[in-house]
């Protein structure tokens, strides 16, 4: 599933921070077709209404 998290929360993803004892990196500048992995944290730039819509995208 694209989530298209940008498009559609206004947040800006600044890196994605592997939470693995594998890989443990950050990749910086993820495109927009880089699917999201359970575990994964999200860095990004935002203000509170973006982070809620982002929240609630999660959720559903």
């Amino acid at each position: 599933m694209v989530a298209n998290i940008p498009e559609q929360t206004d947040l800006i993803i600044v890196a994605v921070k592997e939470n693995d004892n594998v890989t443990d990196g950050i990749l910086f500048n993820p495109t927009k077709e880089y699917m999201l992995k359970p575990g994964q944290t999200l860095i990004v730039l935002e203000e509170d209404a973006h982070l809620n819509r982002l929240k609630k995208l999660v959720k559903n």
